[in-house]
């Protein structure tokens, strides 16, 4: 008897993805994929108020296979505010995913393990040269609500 199995569920099997609060124990790992990402992607401003937040609802890692592949830094804020609990928006200011695990869906699974957990809008600000994130937030429902020189920023609305 022959079994079909799709790439799709080999990847799946290969790579189960946990989405969890980040924990102390995170710090080093998180730190060190923080700096090698932050020429691209600008994390050095915002490494420190990632760090003080280990433990907290608004730094969430995502482990592949039991590893630490990737992690989401939000906030809730006021449009235009800092980040500040109990505001209009959440704000998802920064991902990152080690390089061996891009293009296994831990970027997709971080973003939706926020989409269900609040009925505030979900905005998030992308380089504009930057075509594969703003690929994945639209295919994840977020729409292009400001465009400048150098950057979108997308919002995802909860459905009325």
């Amino acid at each position: 008897m022959k079994v079909l199995v799709s790439l799709r569920d080999i990847i799946y099997i290969k790579s189960m993805i946990t989405i969890r609060k980040s924990q102390e124990a995170d710090r080093q790992i998180i730190e060190q994929l923080a700096v090698a990402s932050a020429e691209a992607i600008h994390l050095d401003k915002k490494l420190e108020r990632m760090i003080k937040t280990i433990g907290q609802v608004e730094l969430l890692v995502a482990e592949v296979d039991g590893q630490l592949g990737g992690f989401m830094y939000a906030y809730f804020k006021a449009p235009g505010d800092m980040p500040q609990a109990g505001n209009d928006e959440l704000h998802i200011s920064a991902i990152v995913v080690h390089p061996d695990h891009r293009r296994q869906g831990v970027a997709s699974s971080l973003i939706q393990s926020i989409m269900g957990k609040t009925d505030k809008p979900i905005t998030t600000h992308i380089d504009i040269d930057n075509t594969k994130a703003i690929s994945l937030f639209a295919s994840l429902g977020f729409k292009i609500i400001h465009t400048d020189a150098e950057r979108v920023t997308m919002e995802f609305k909860v459905s009325e």
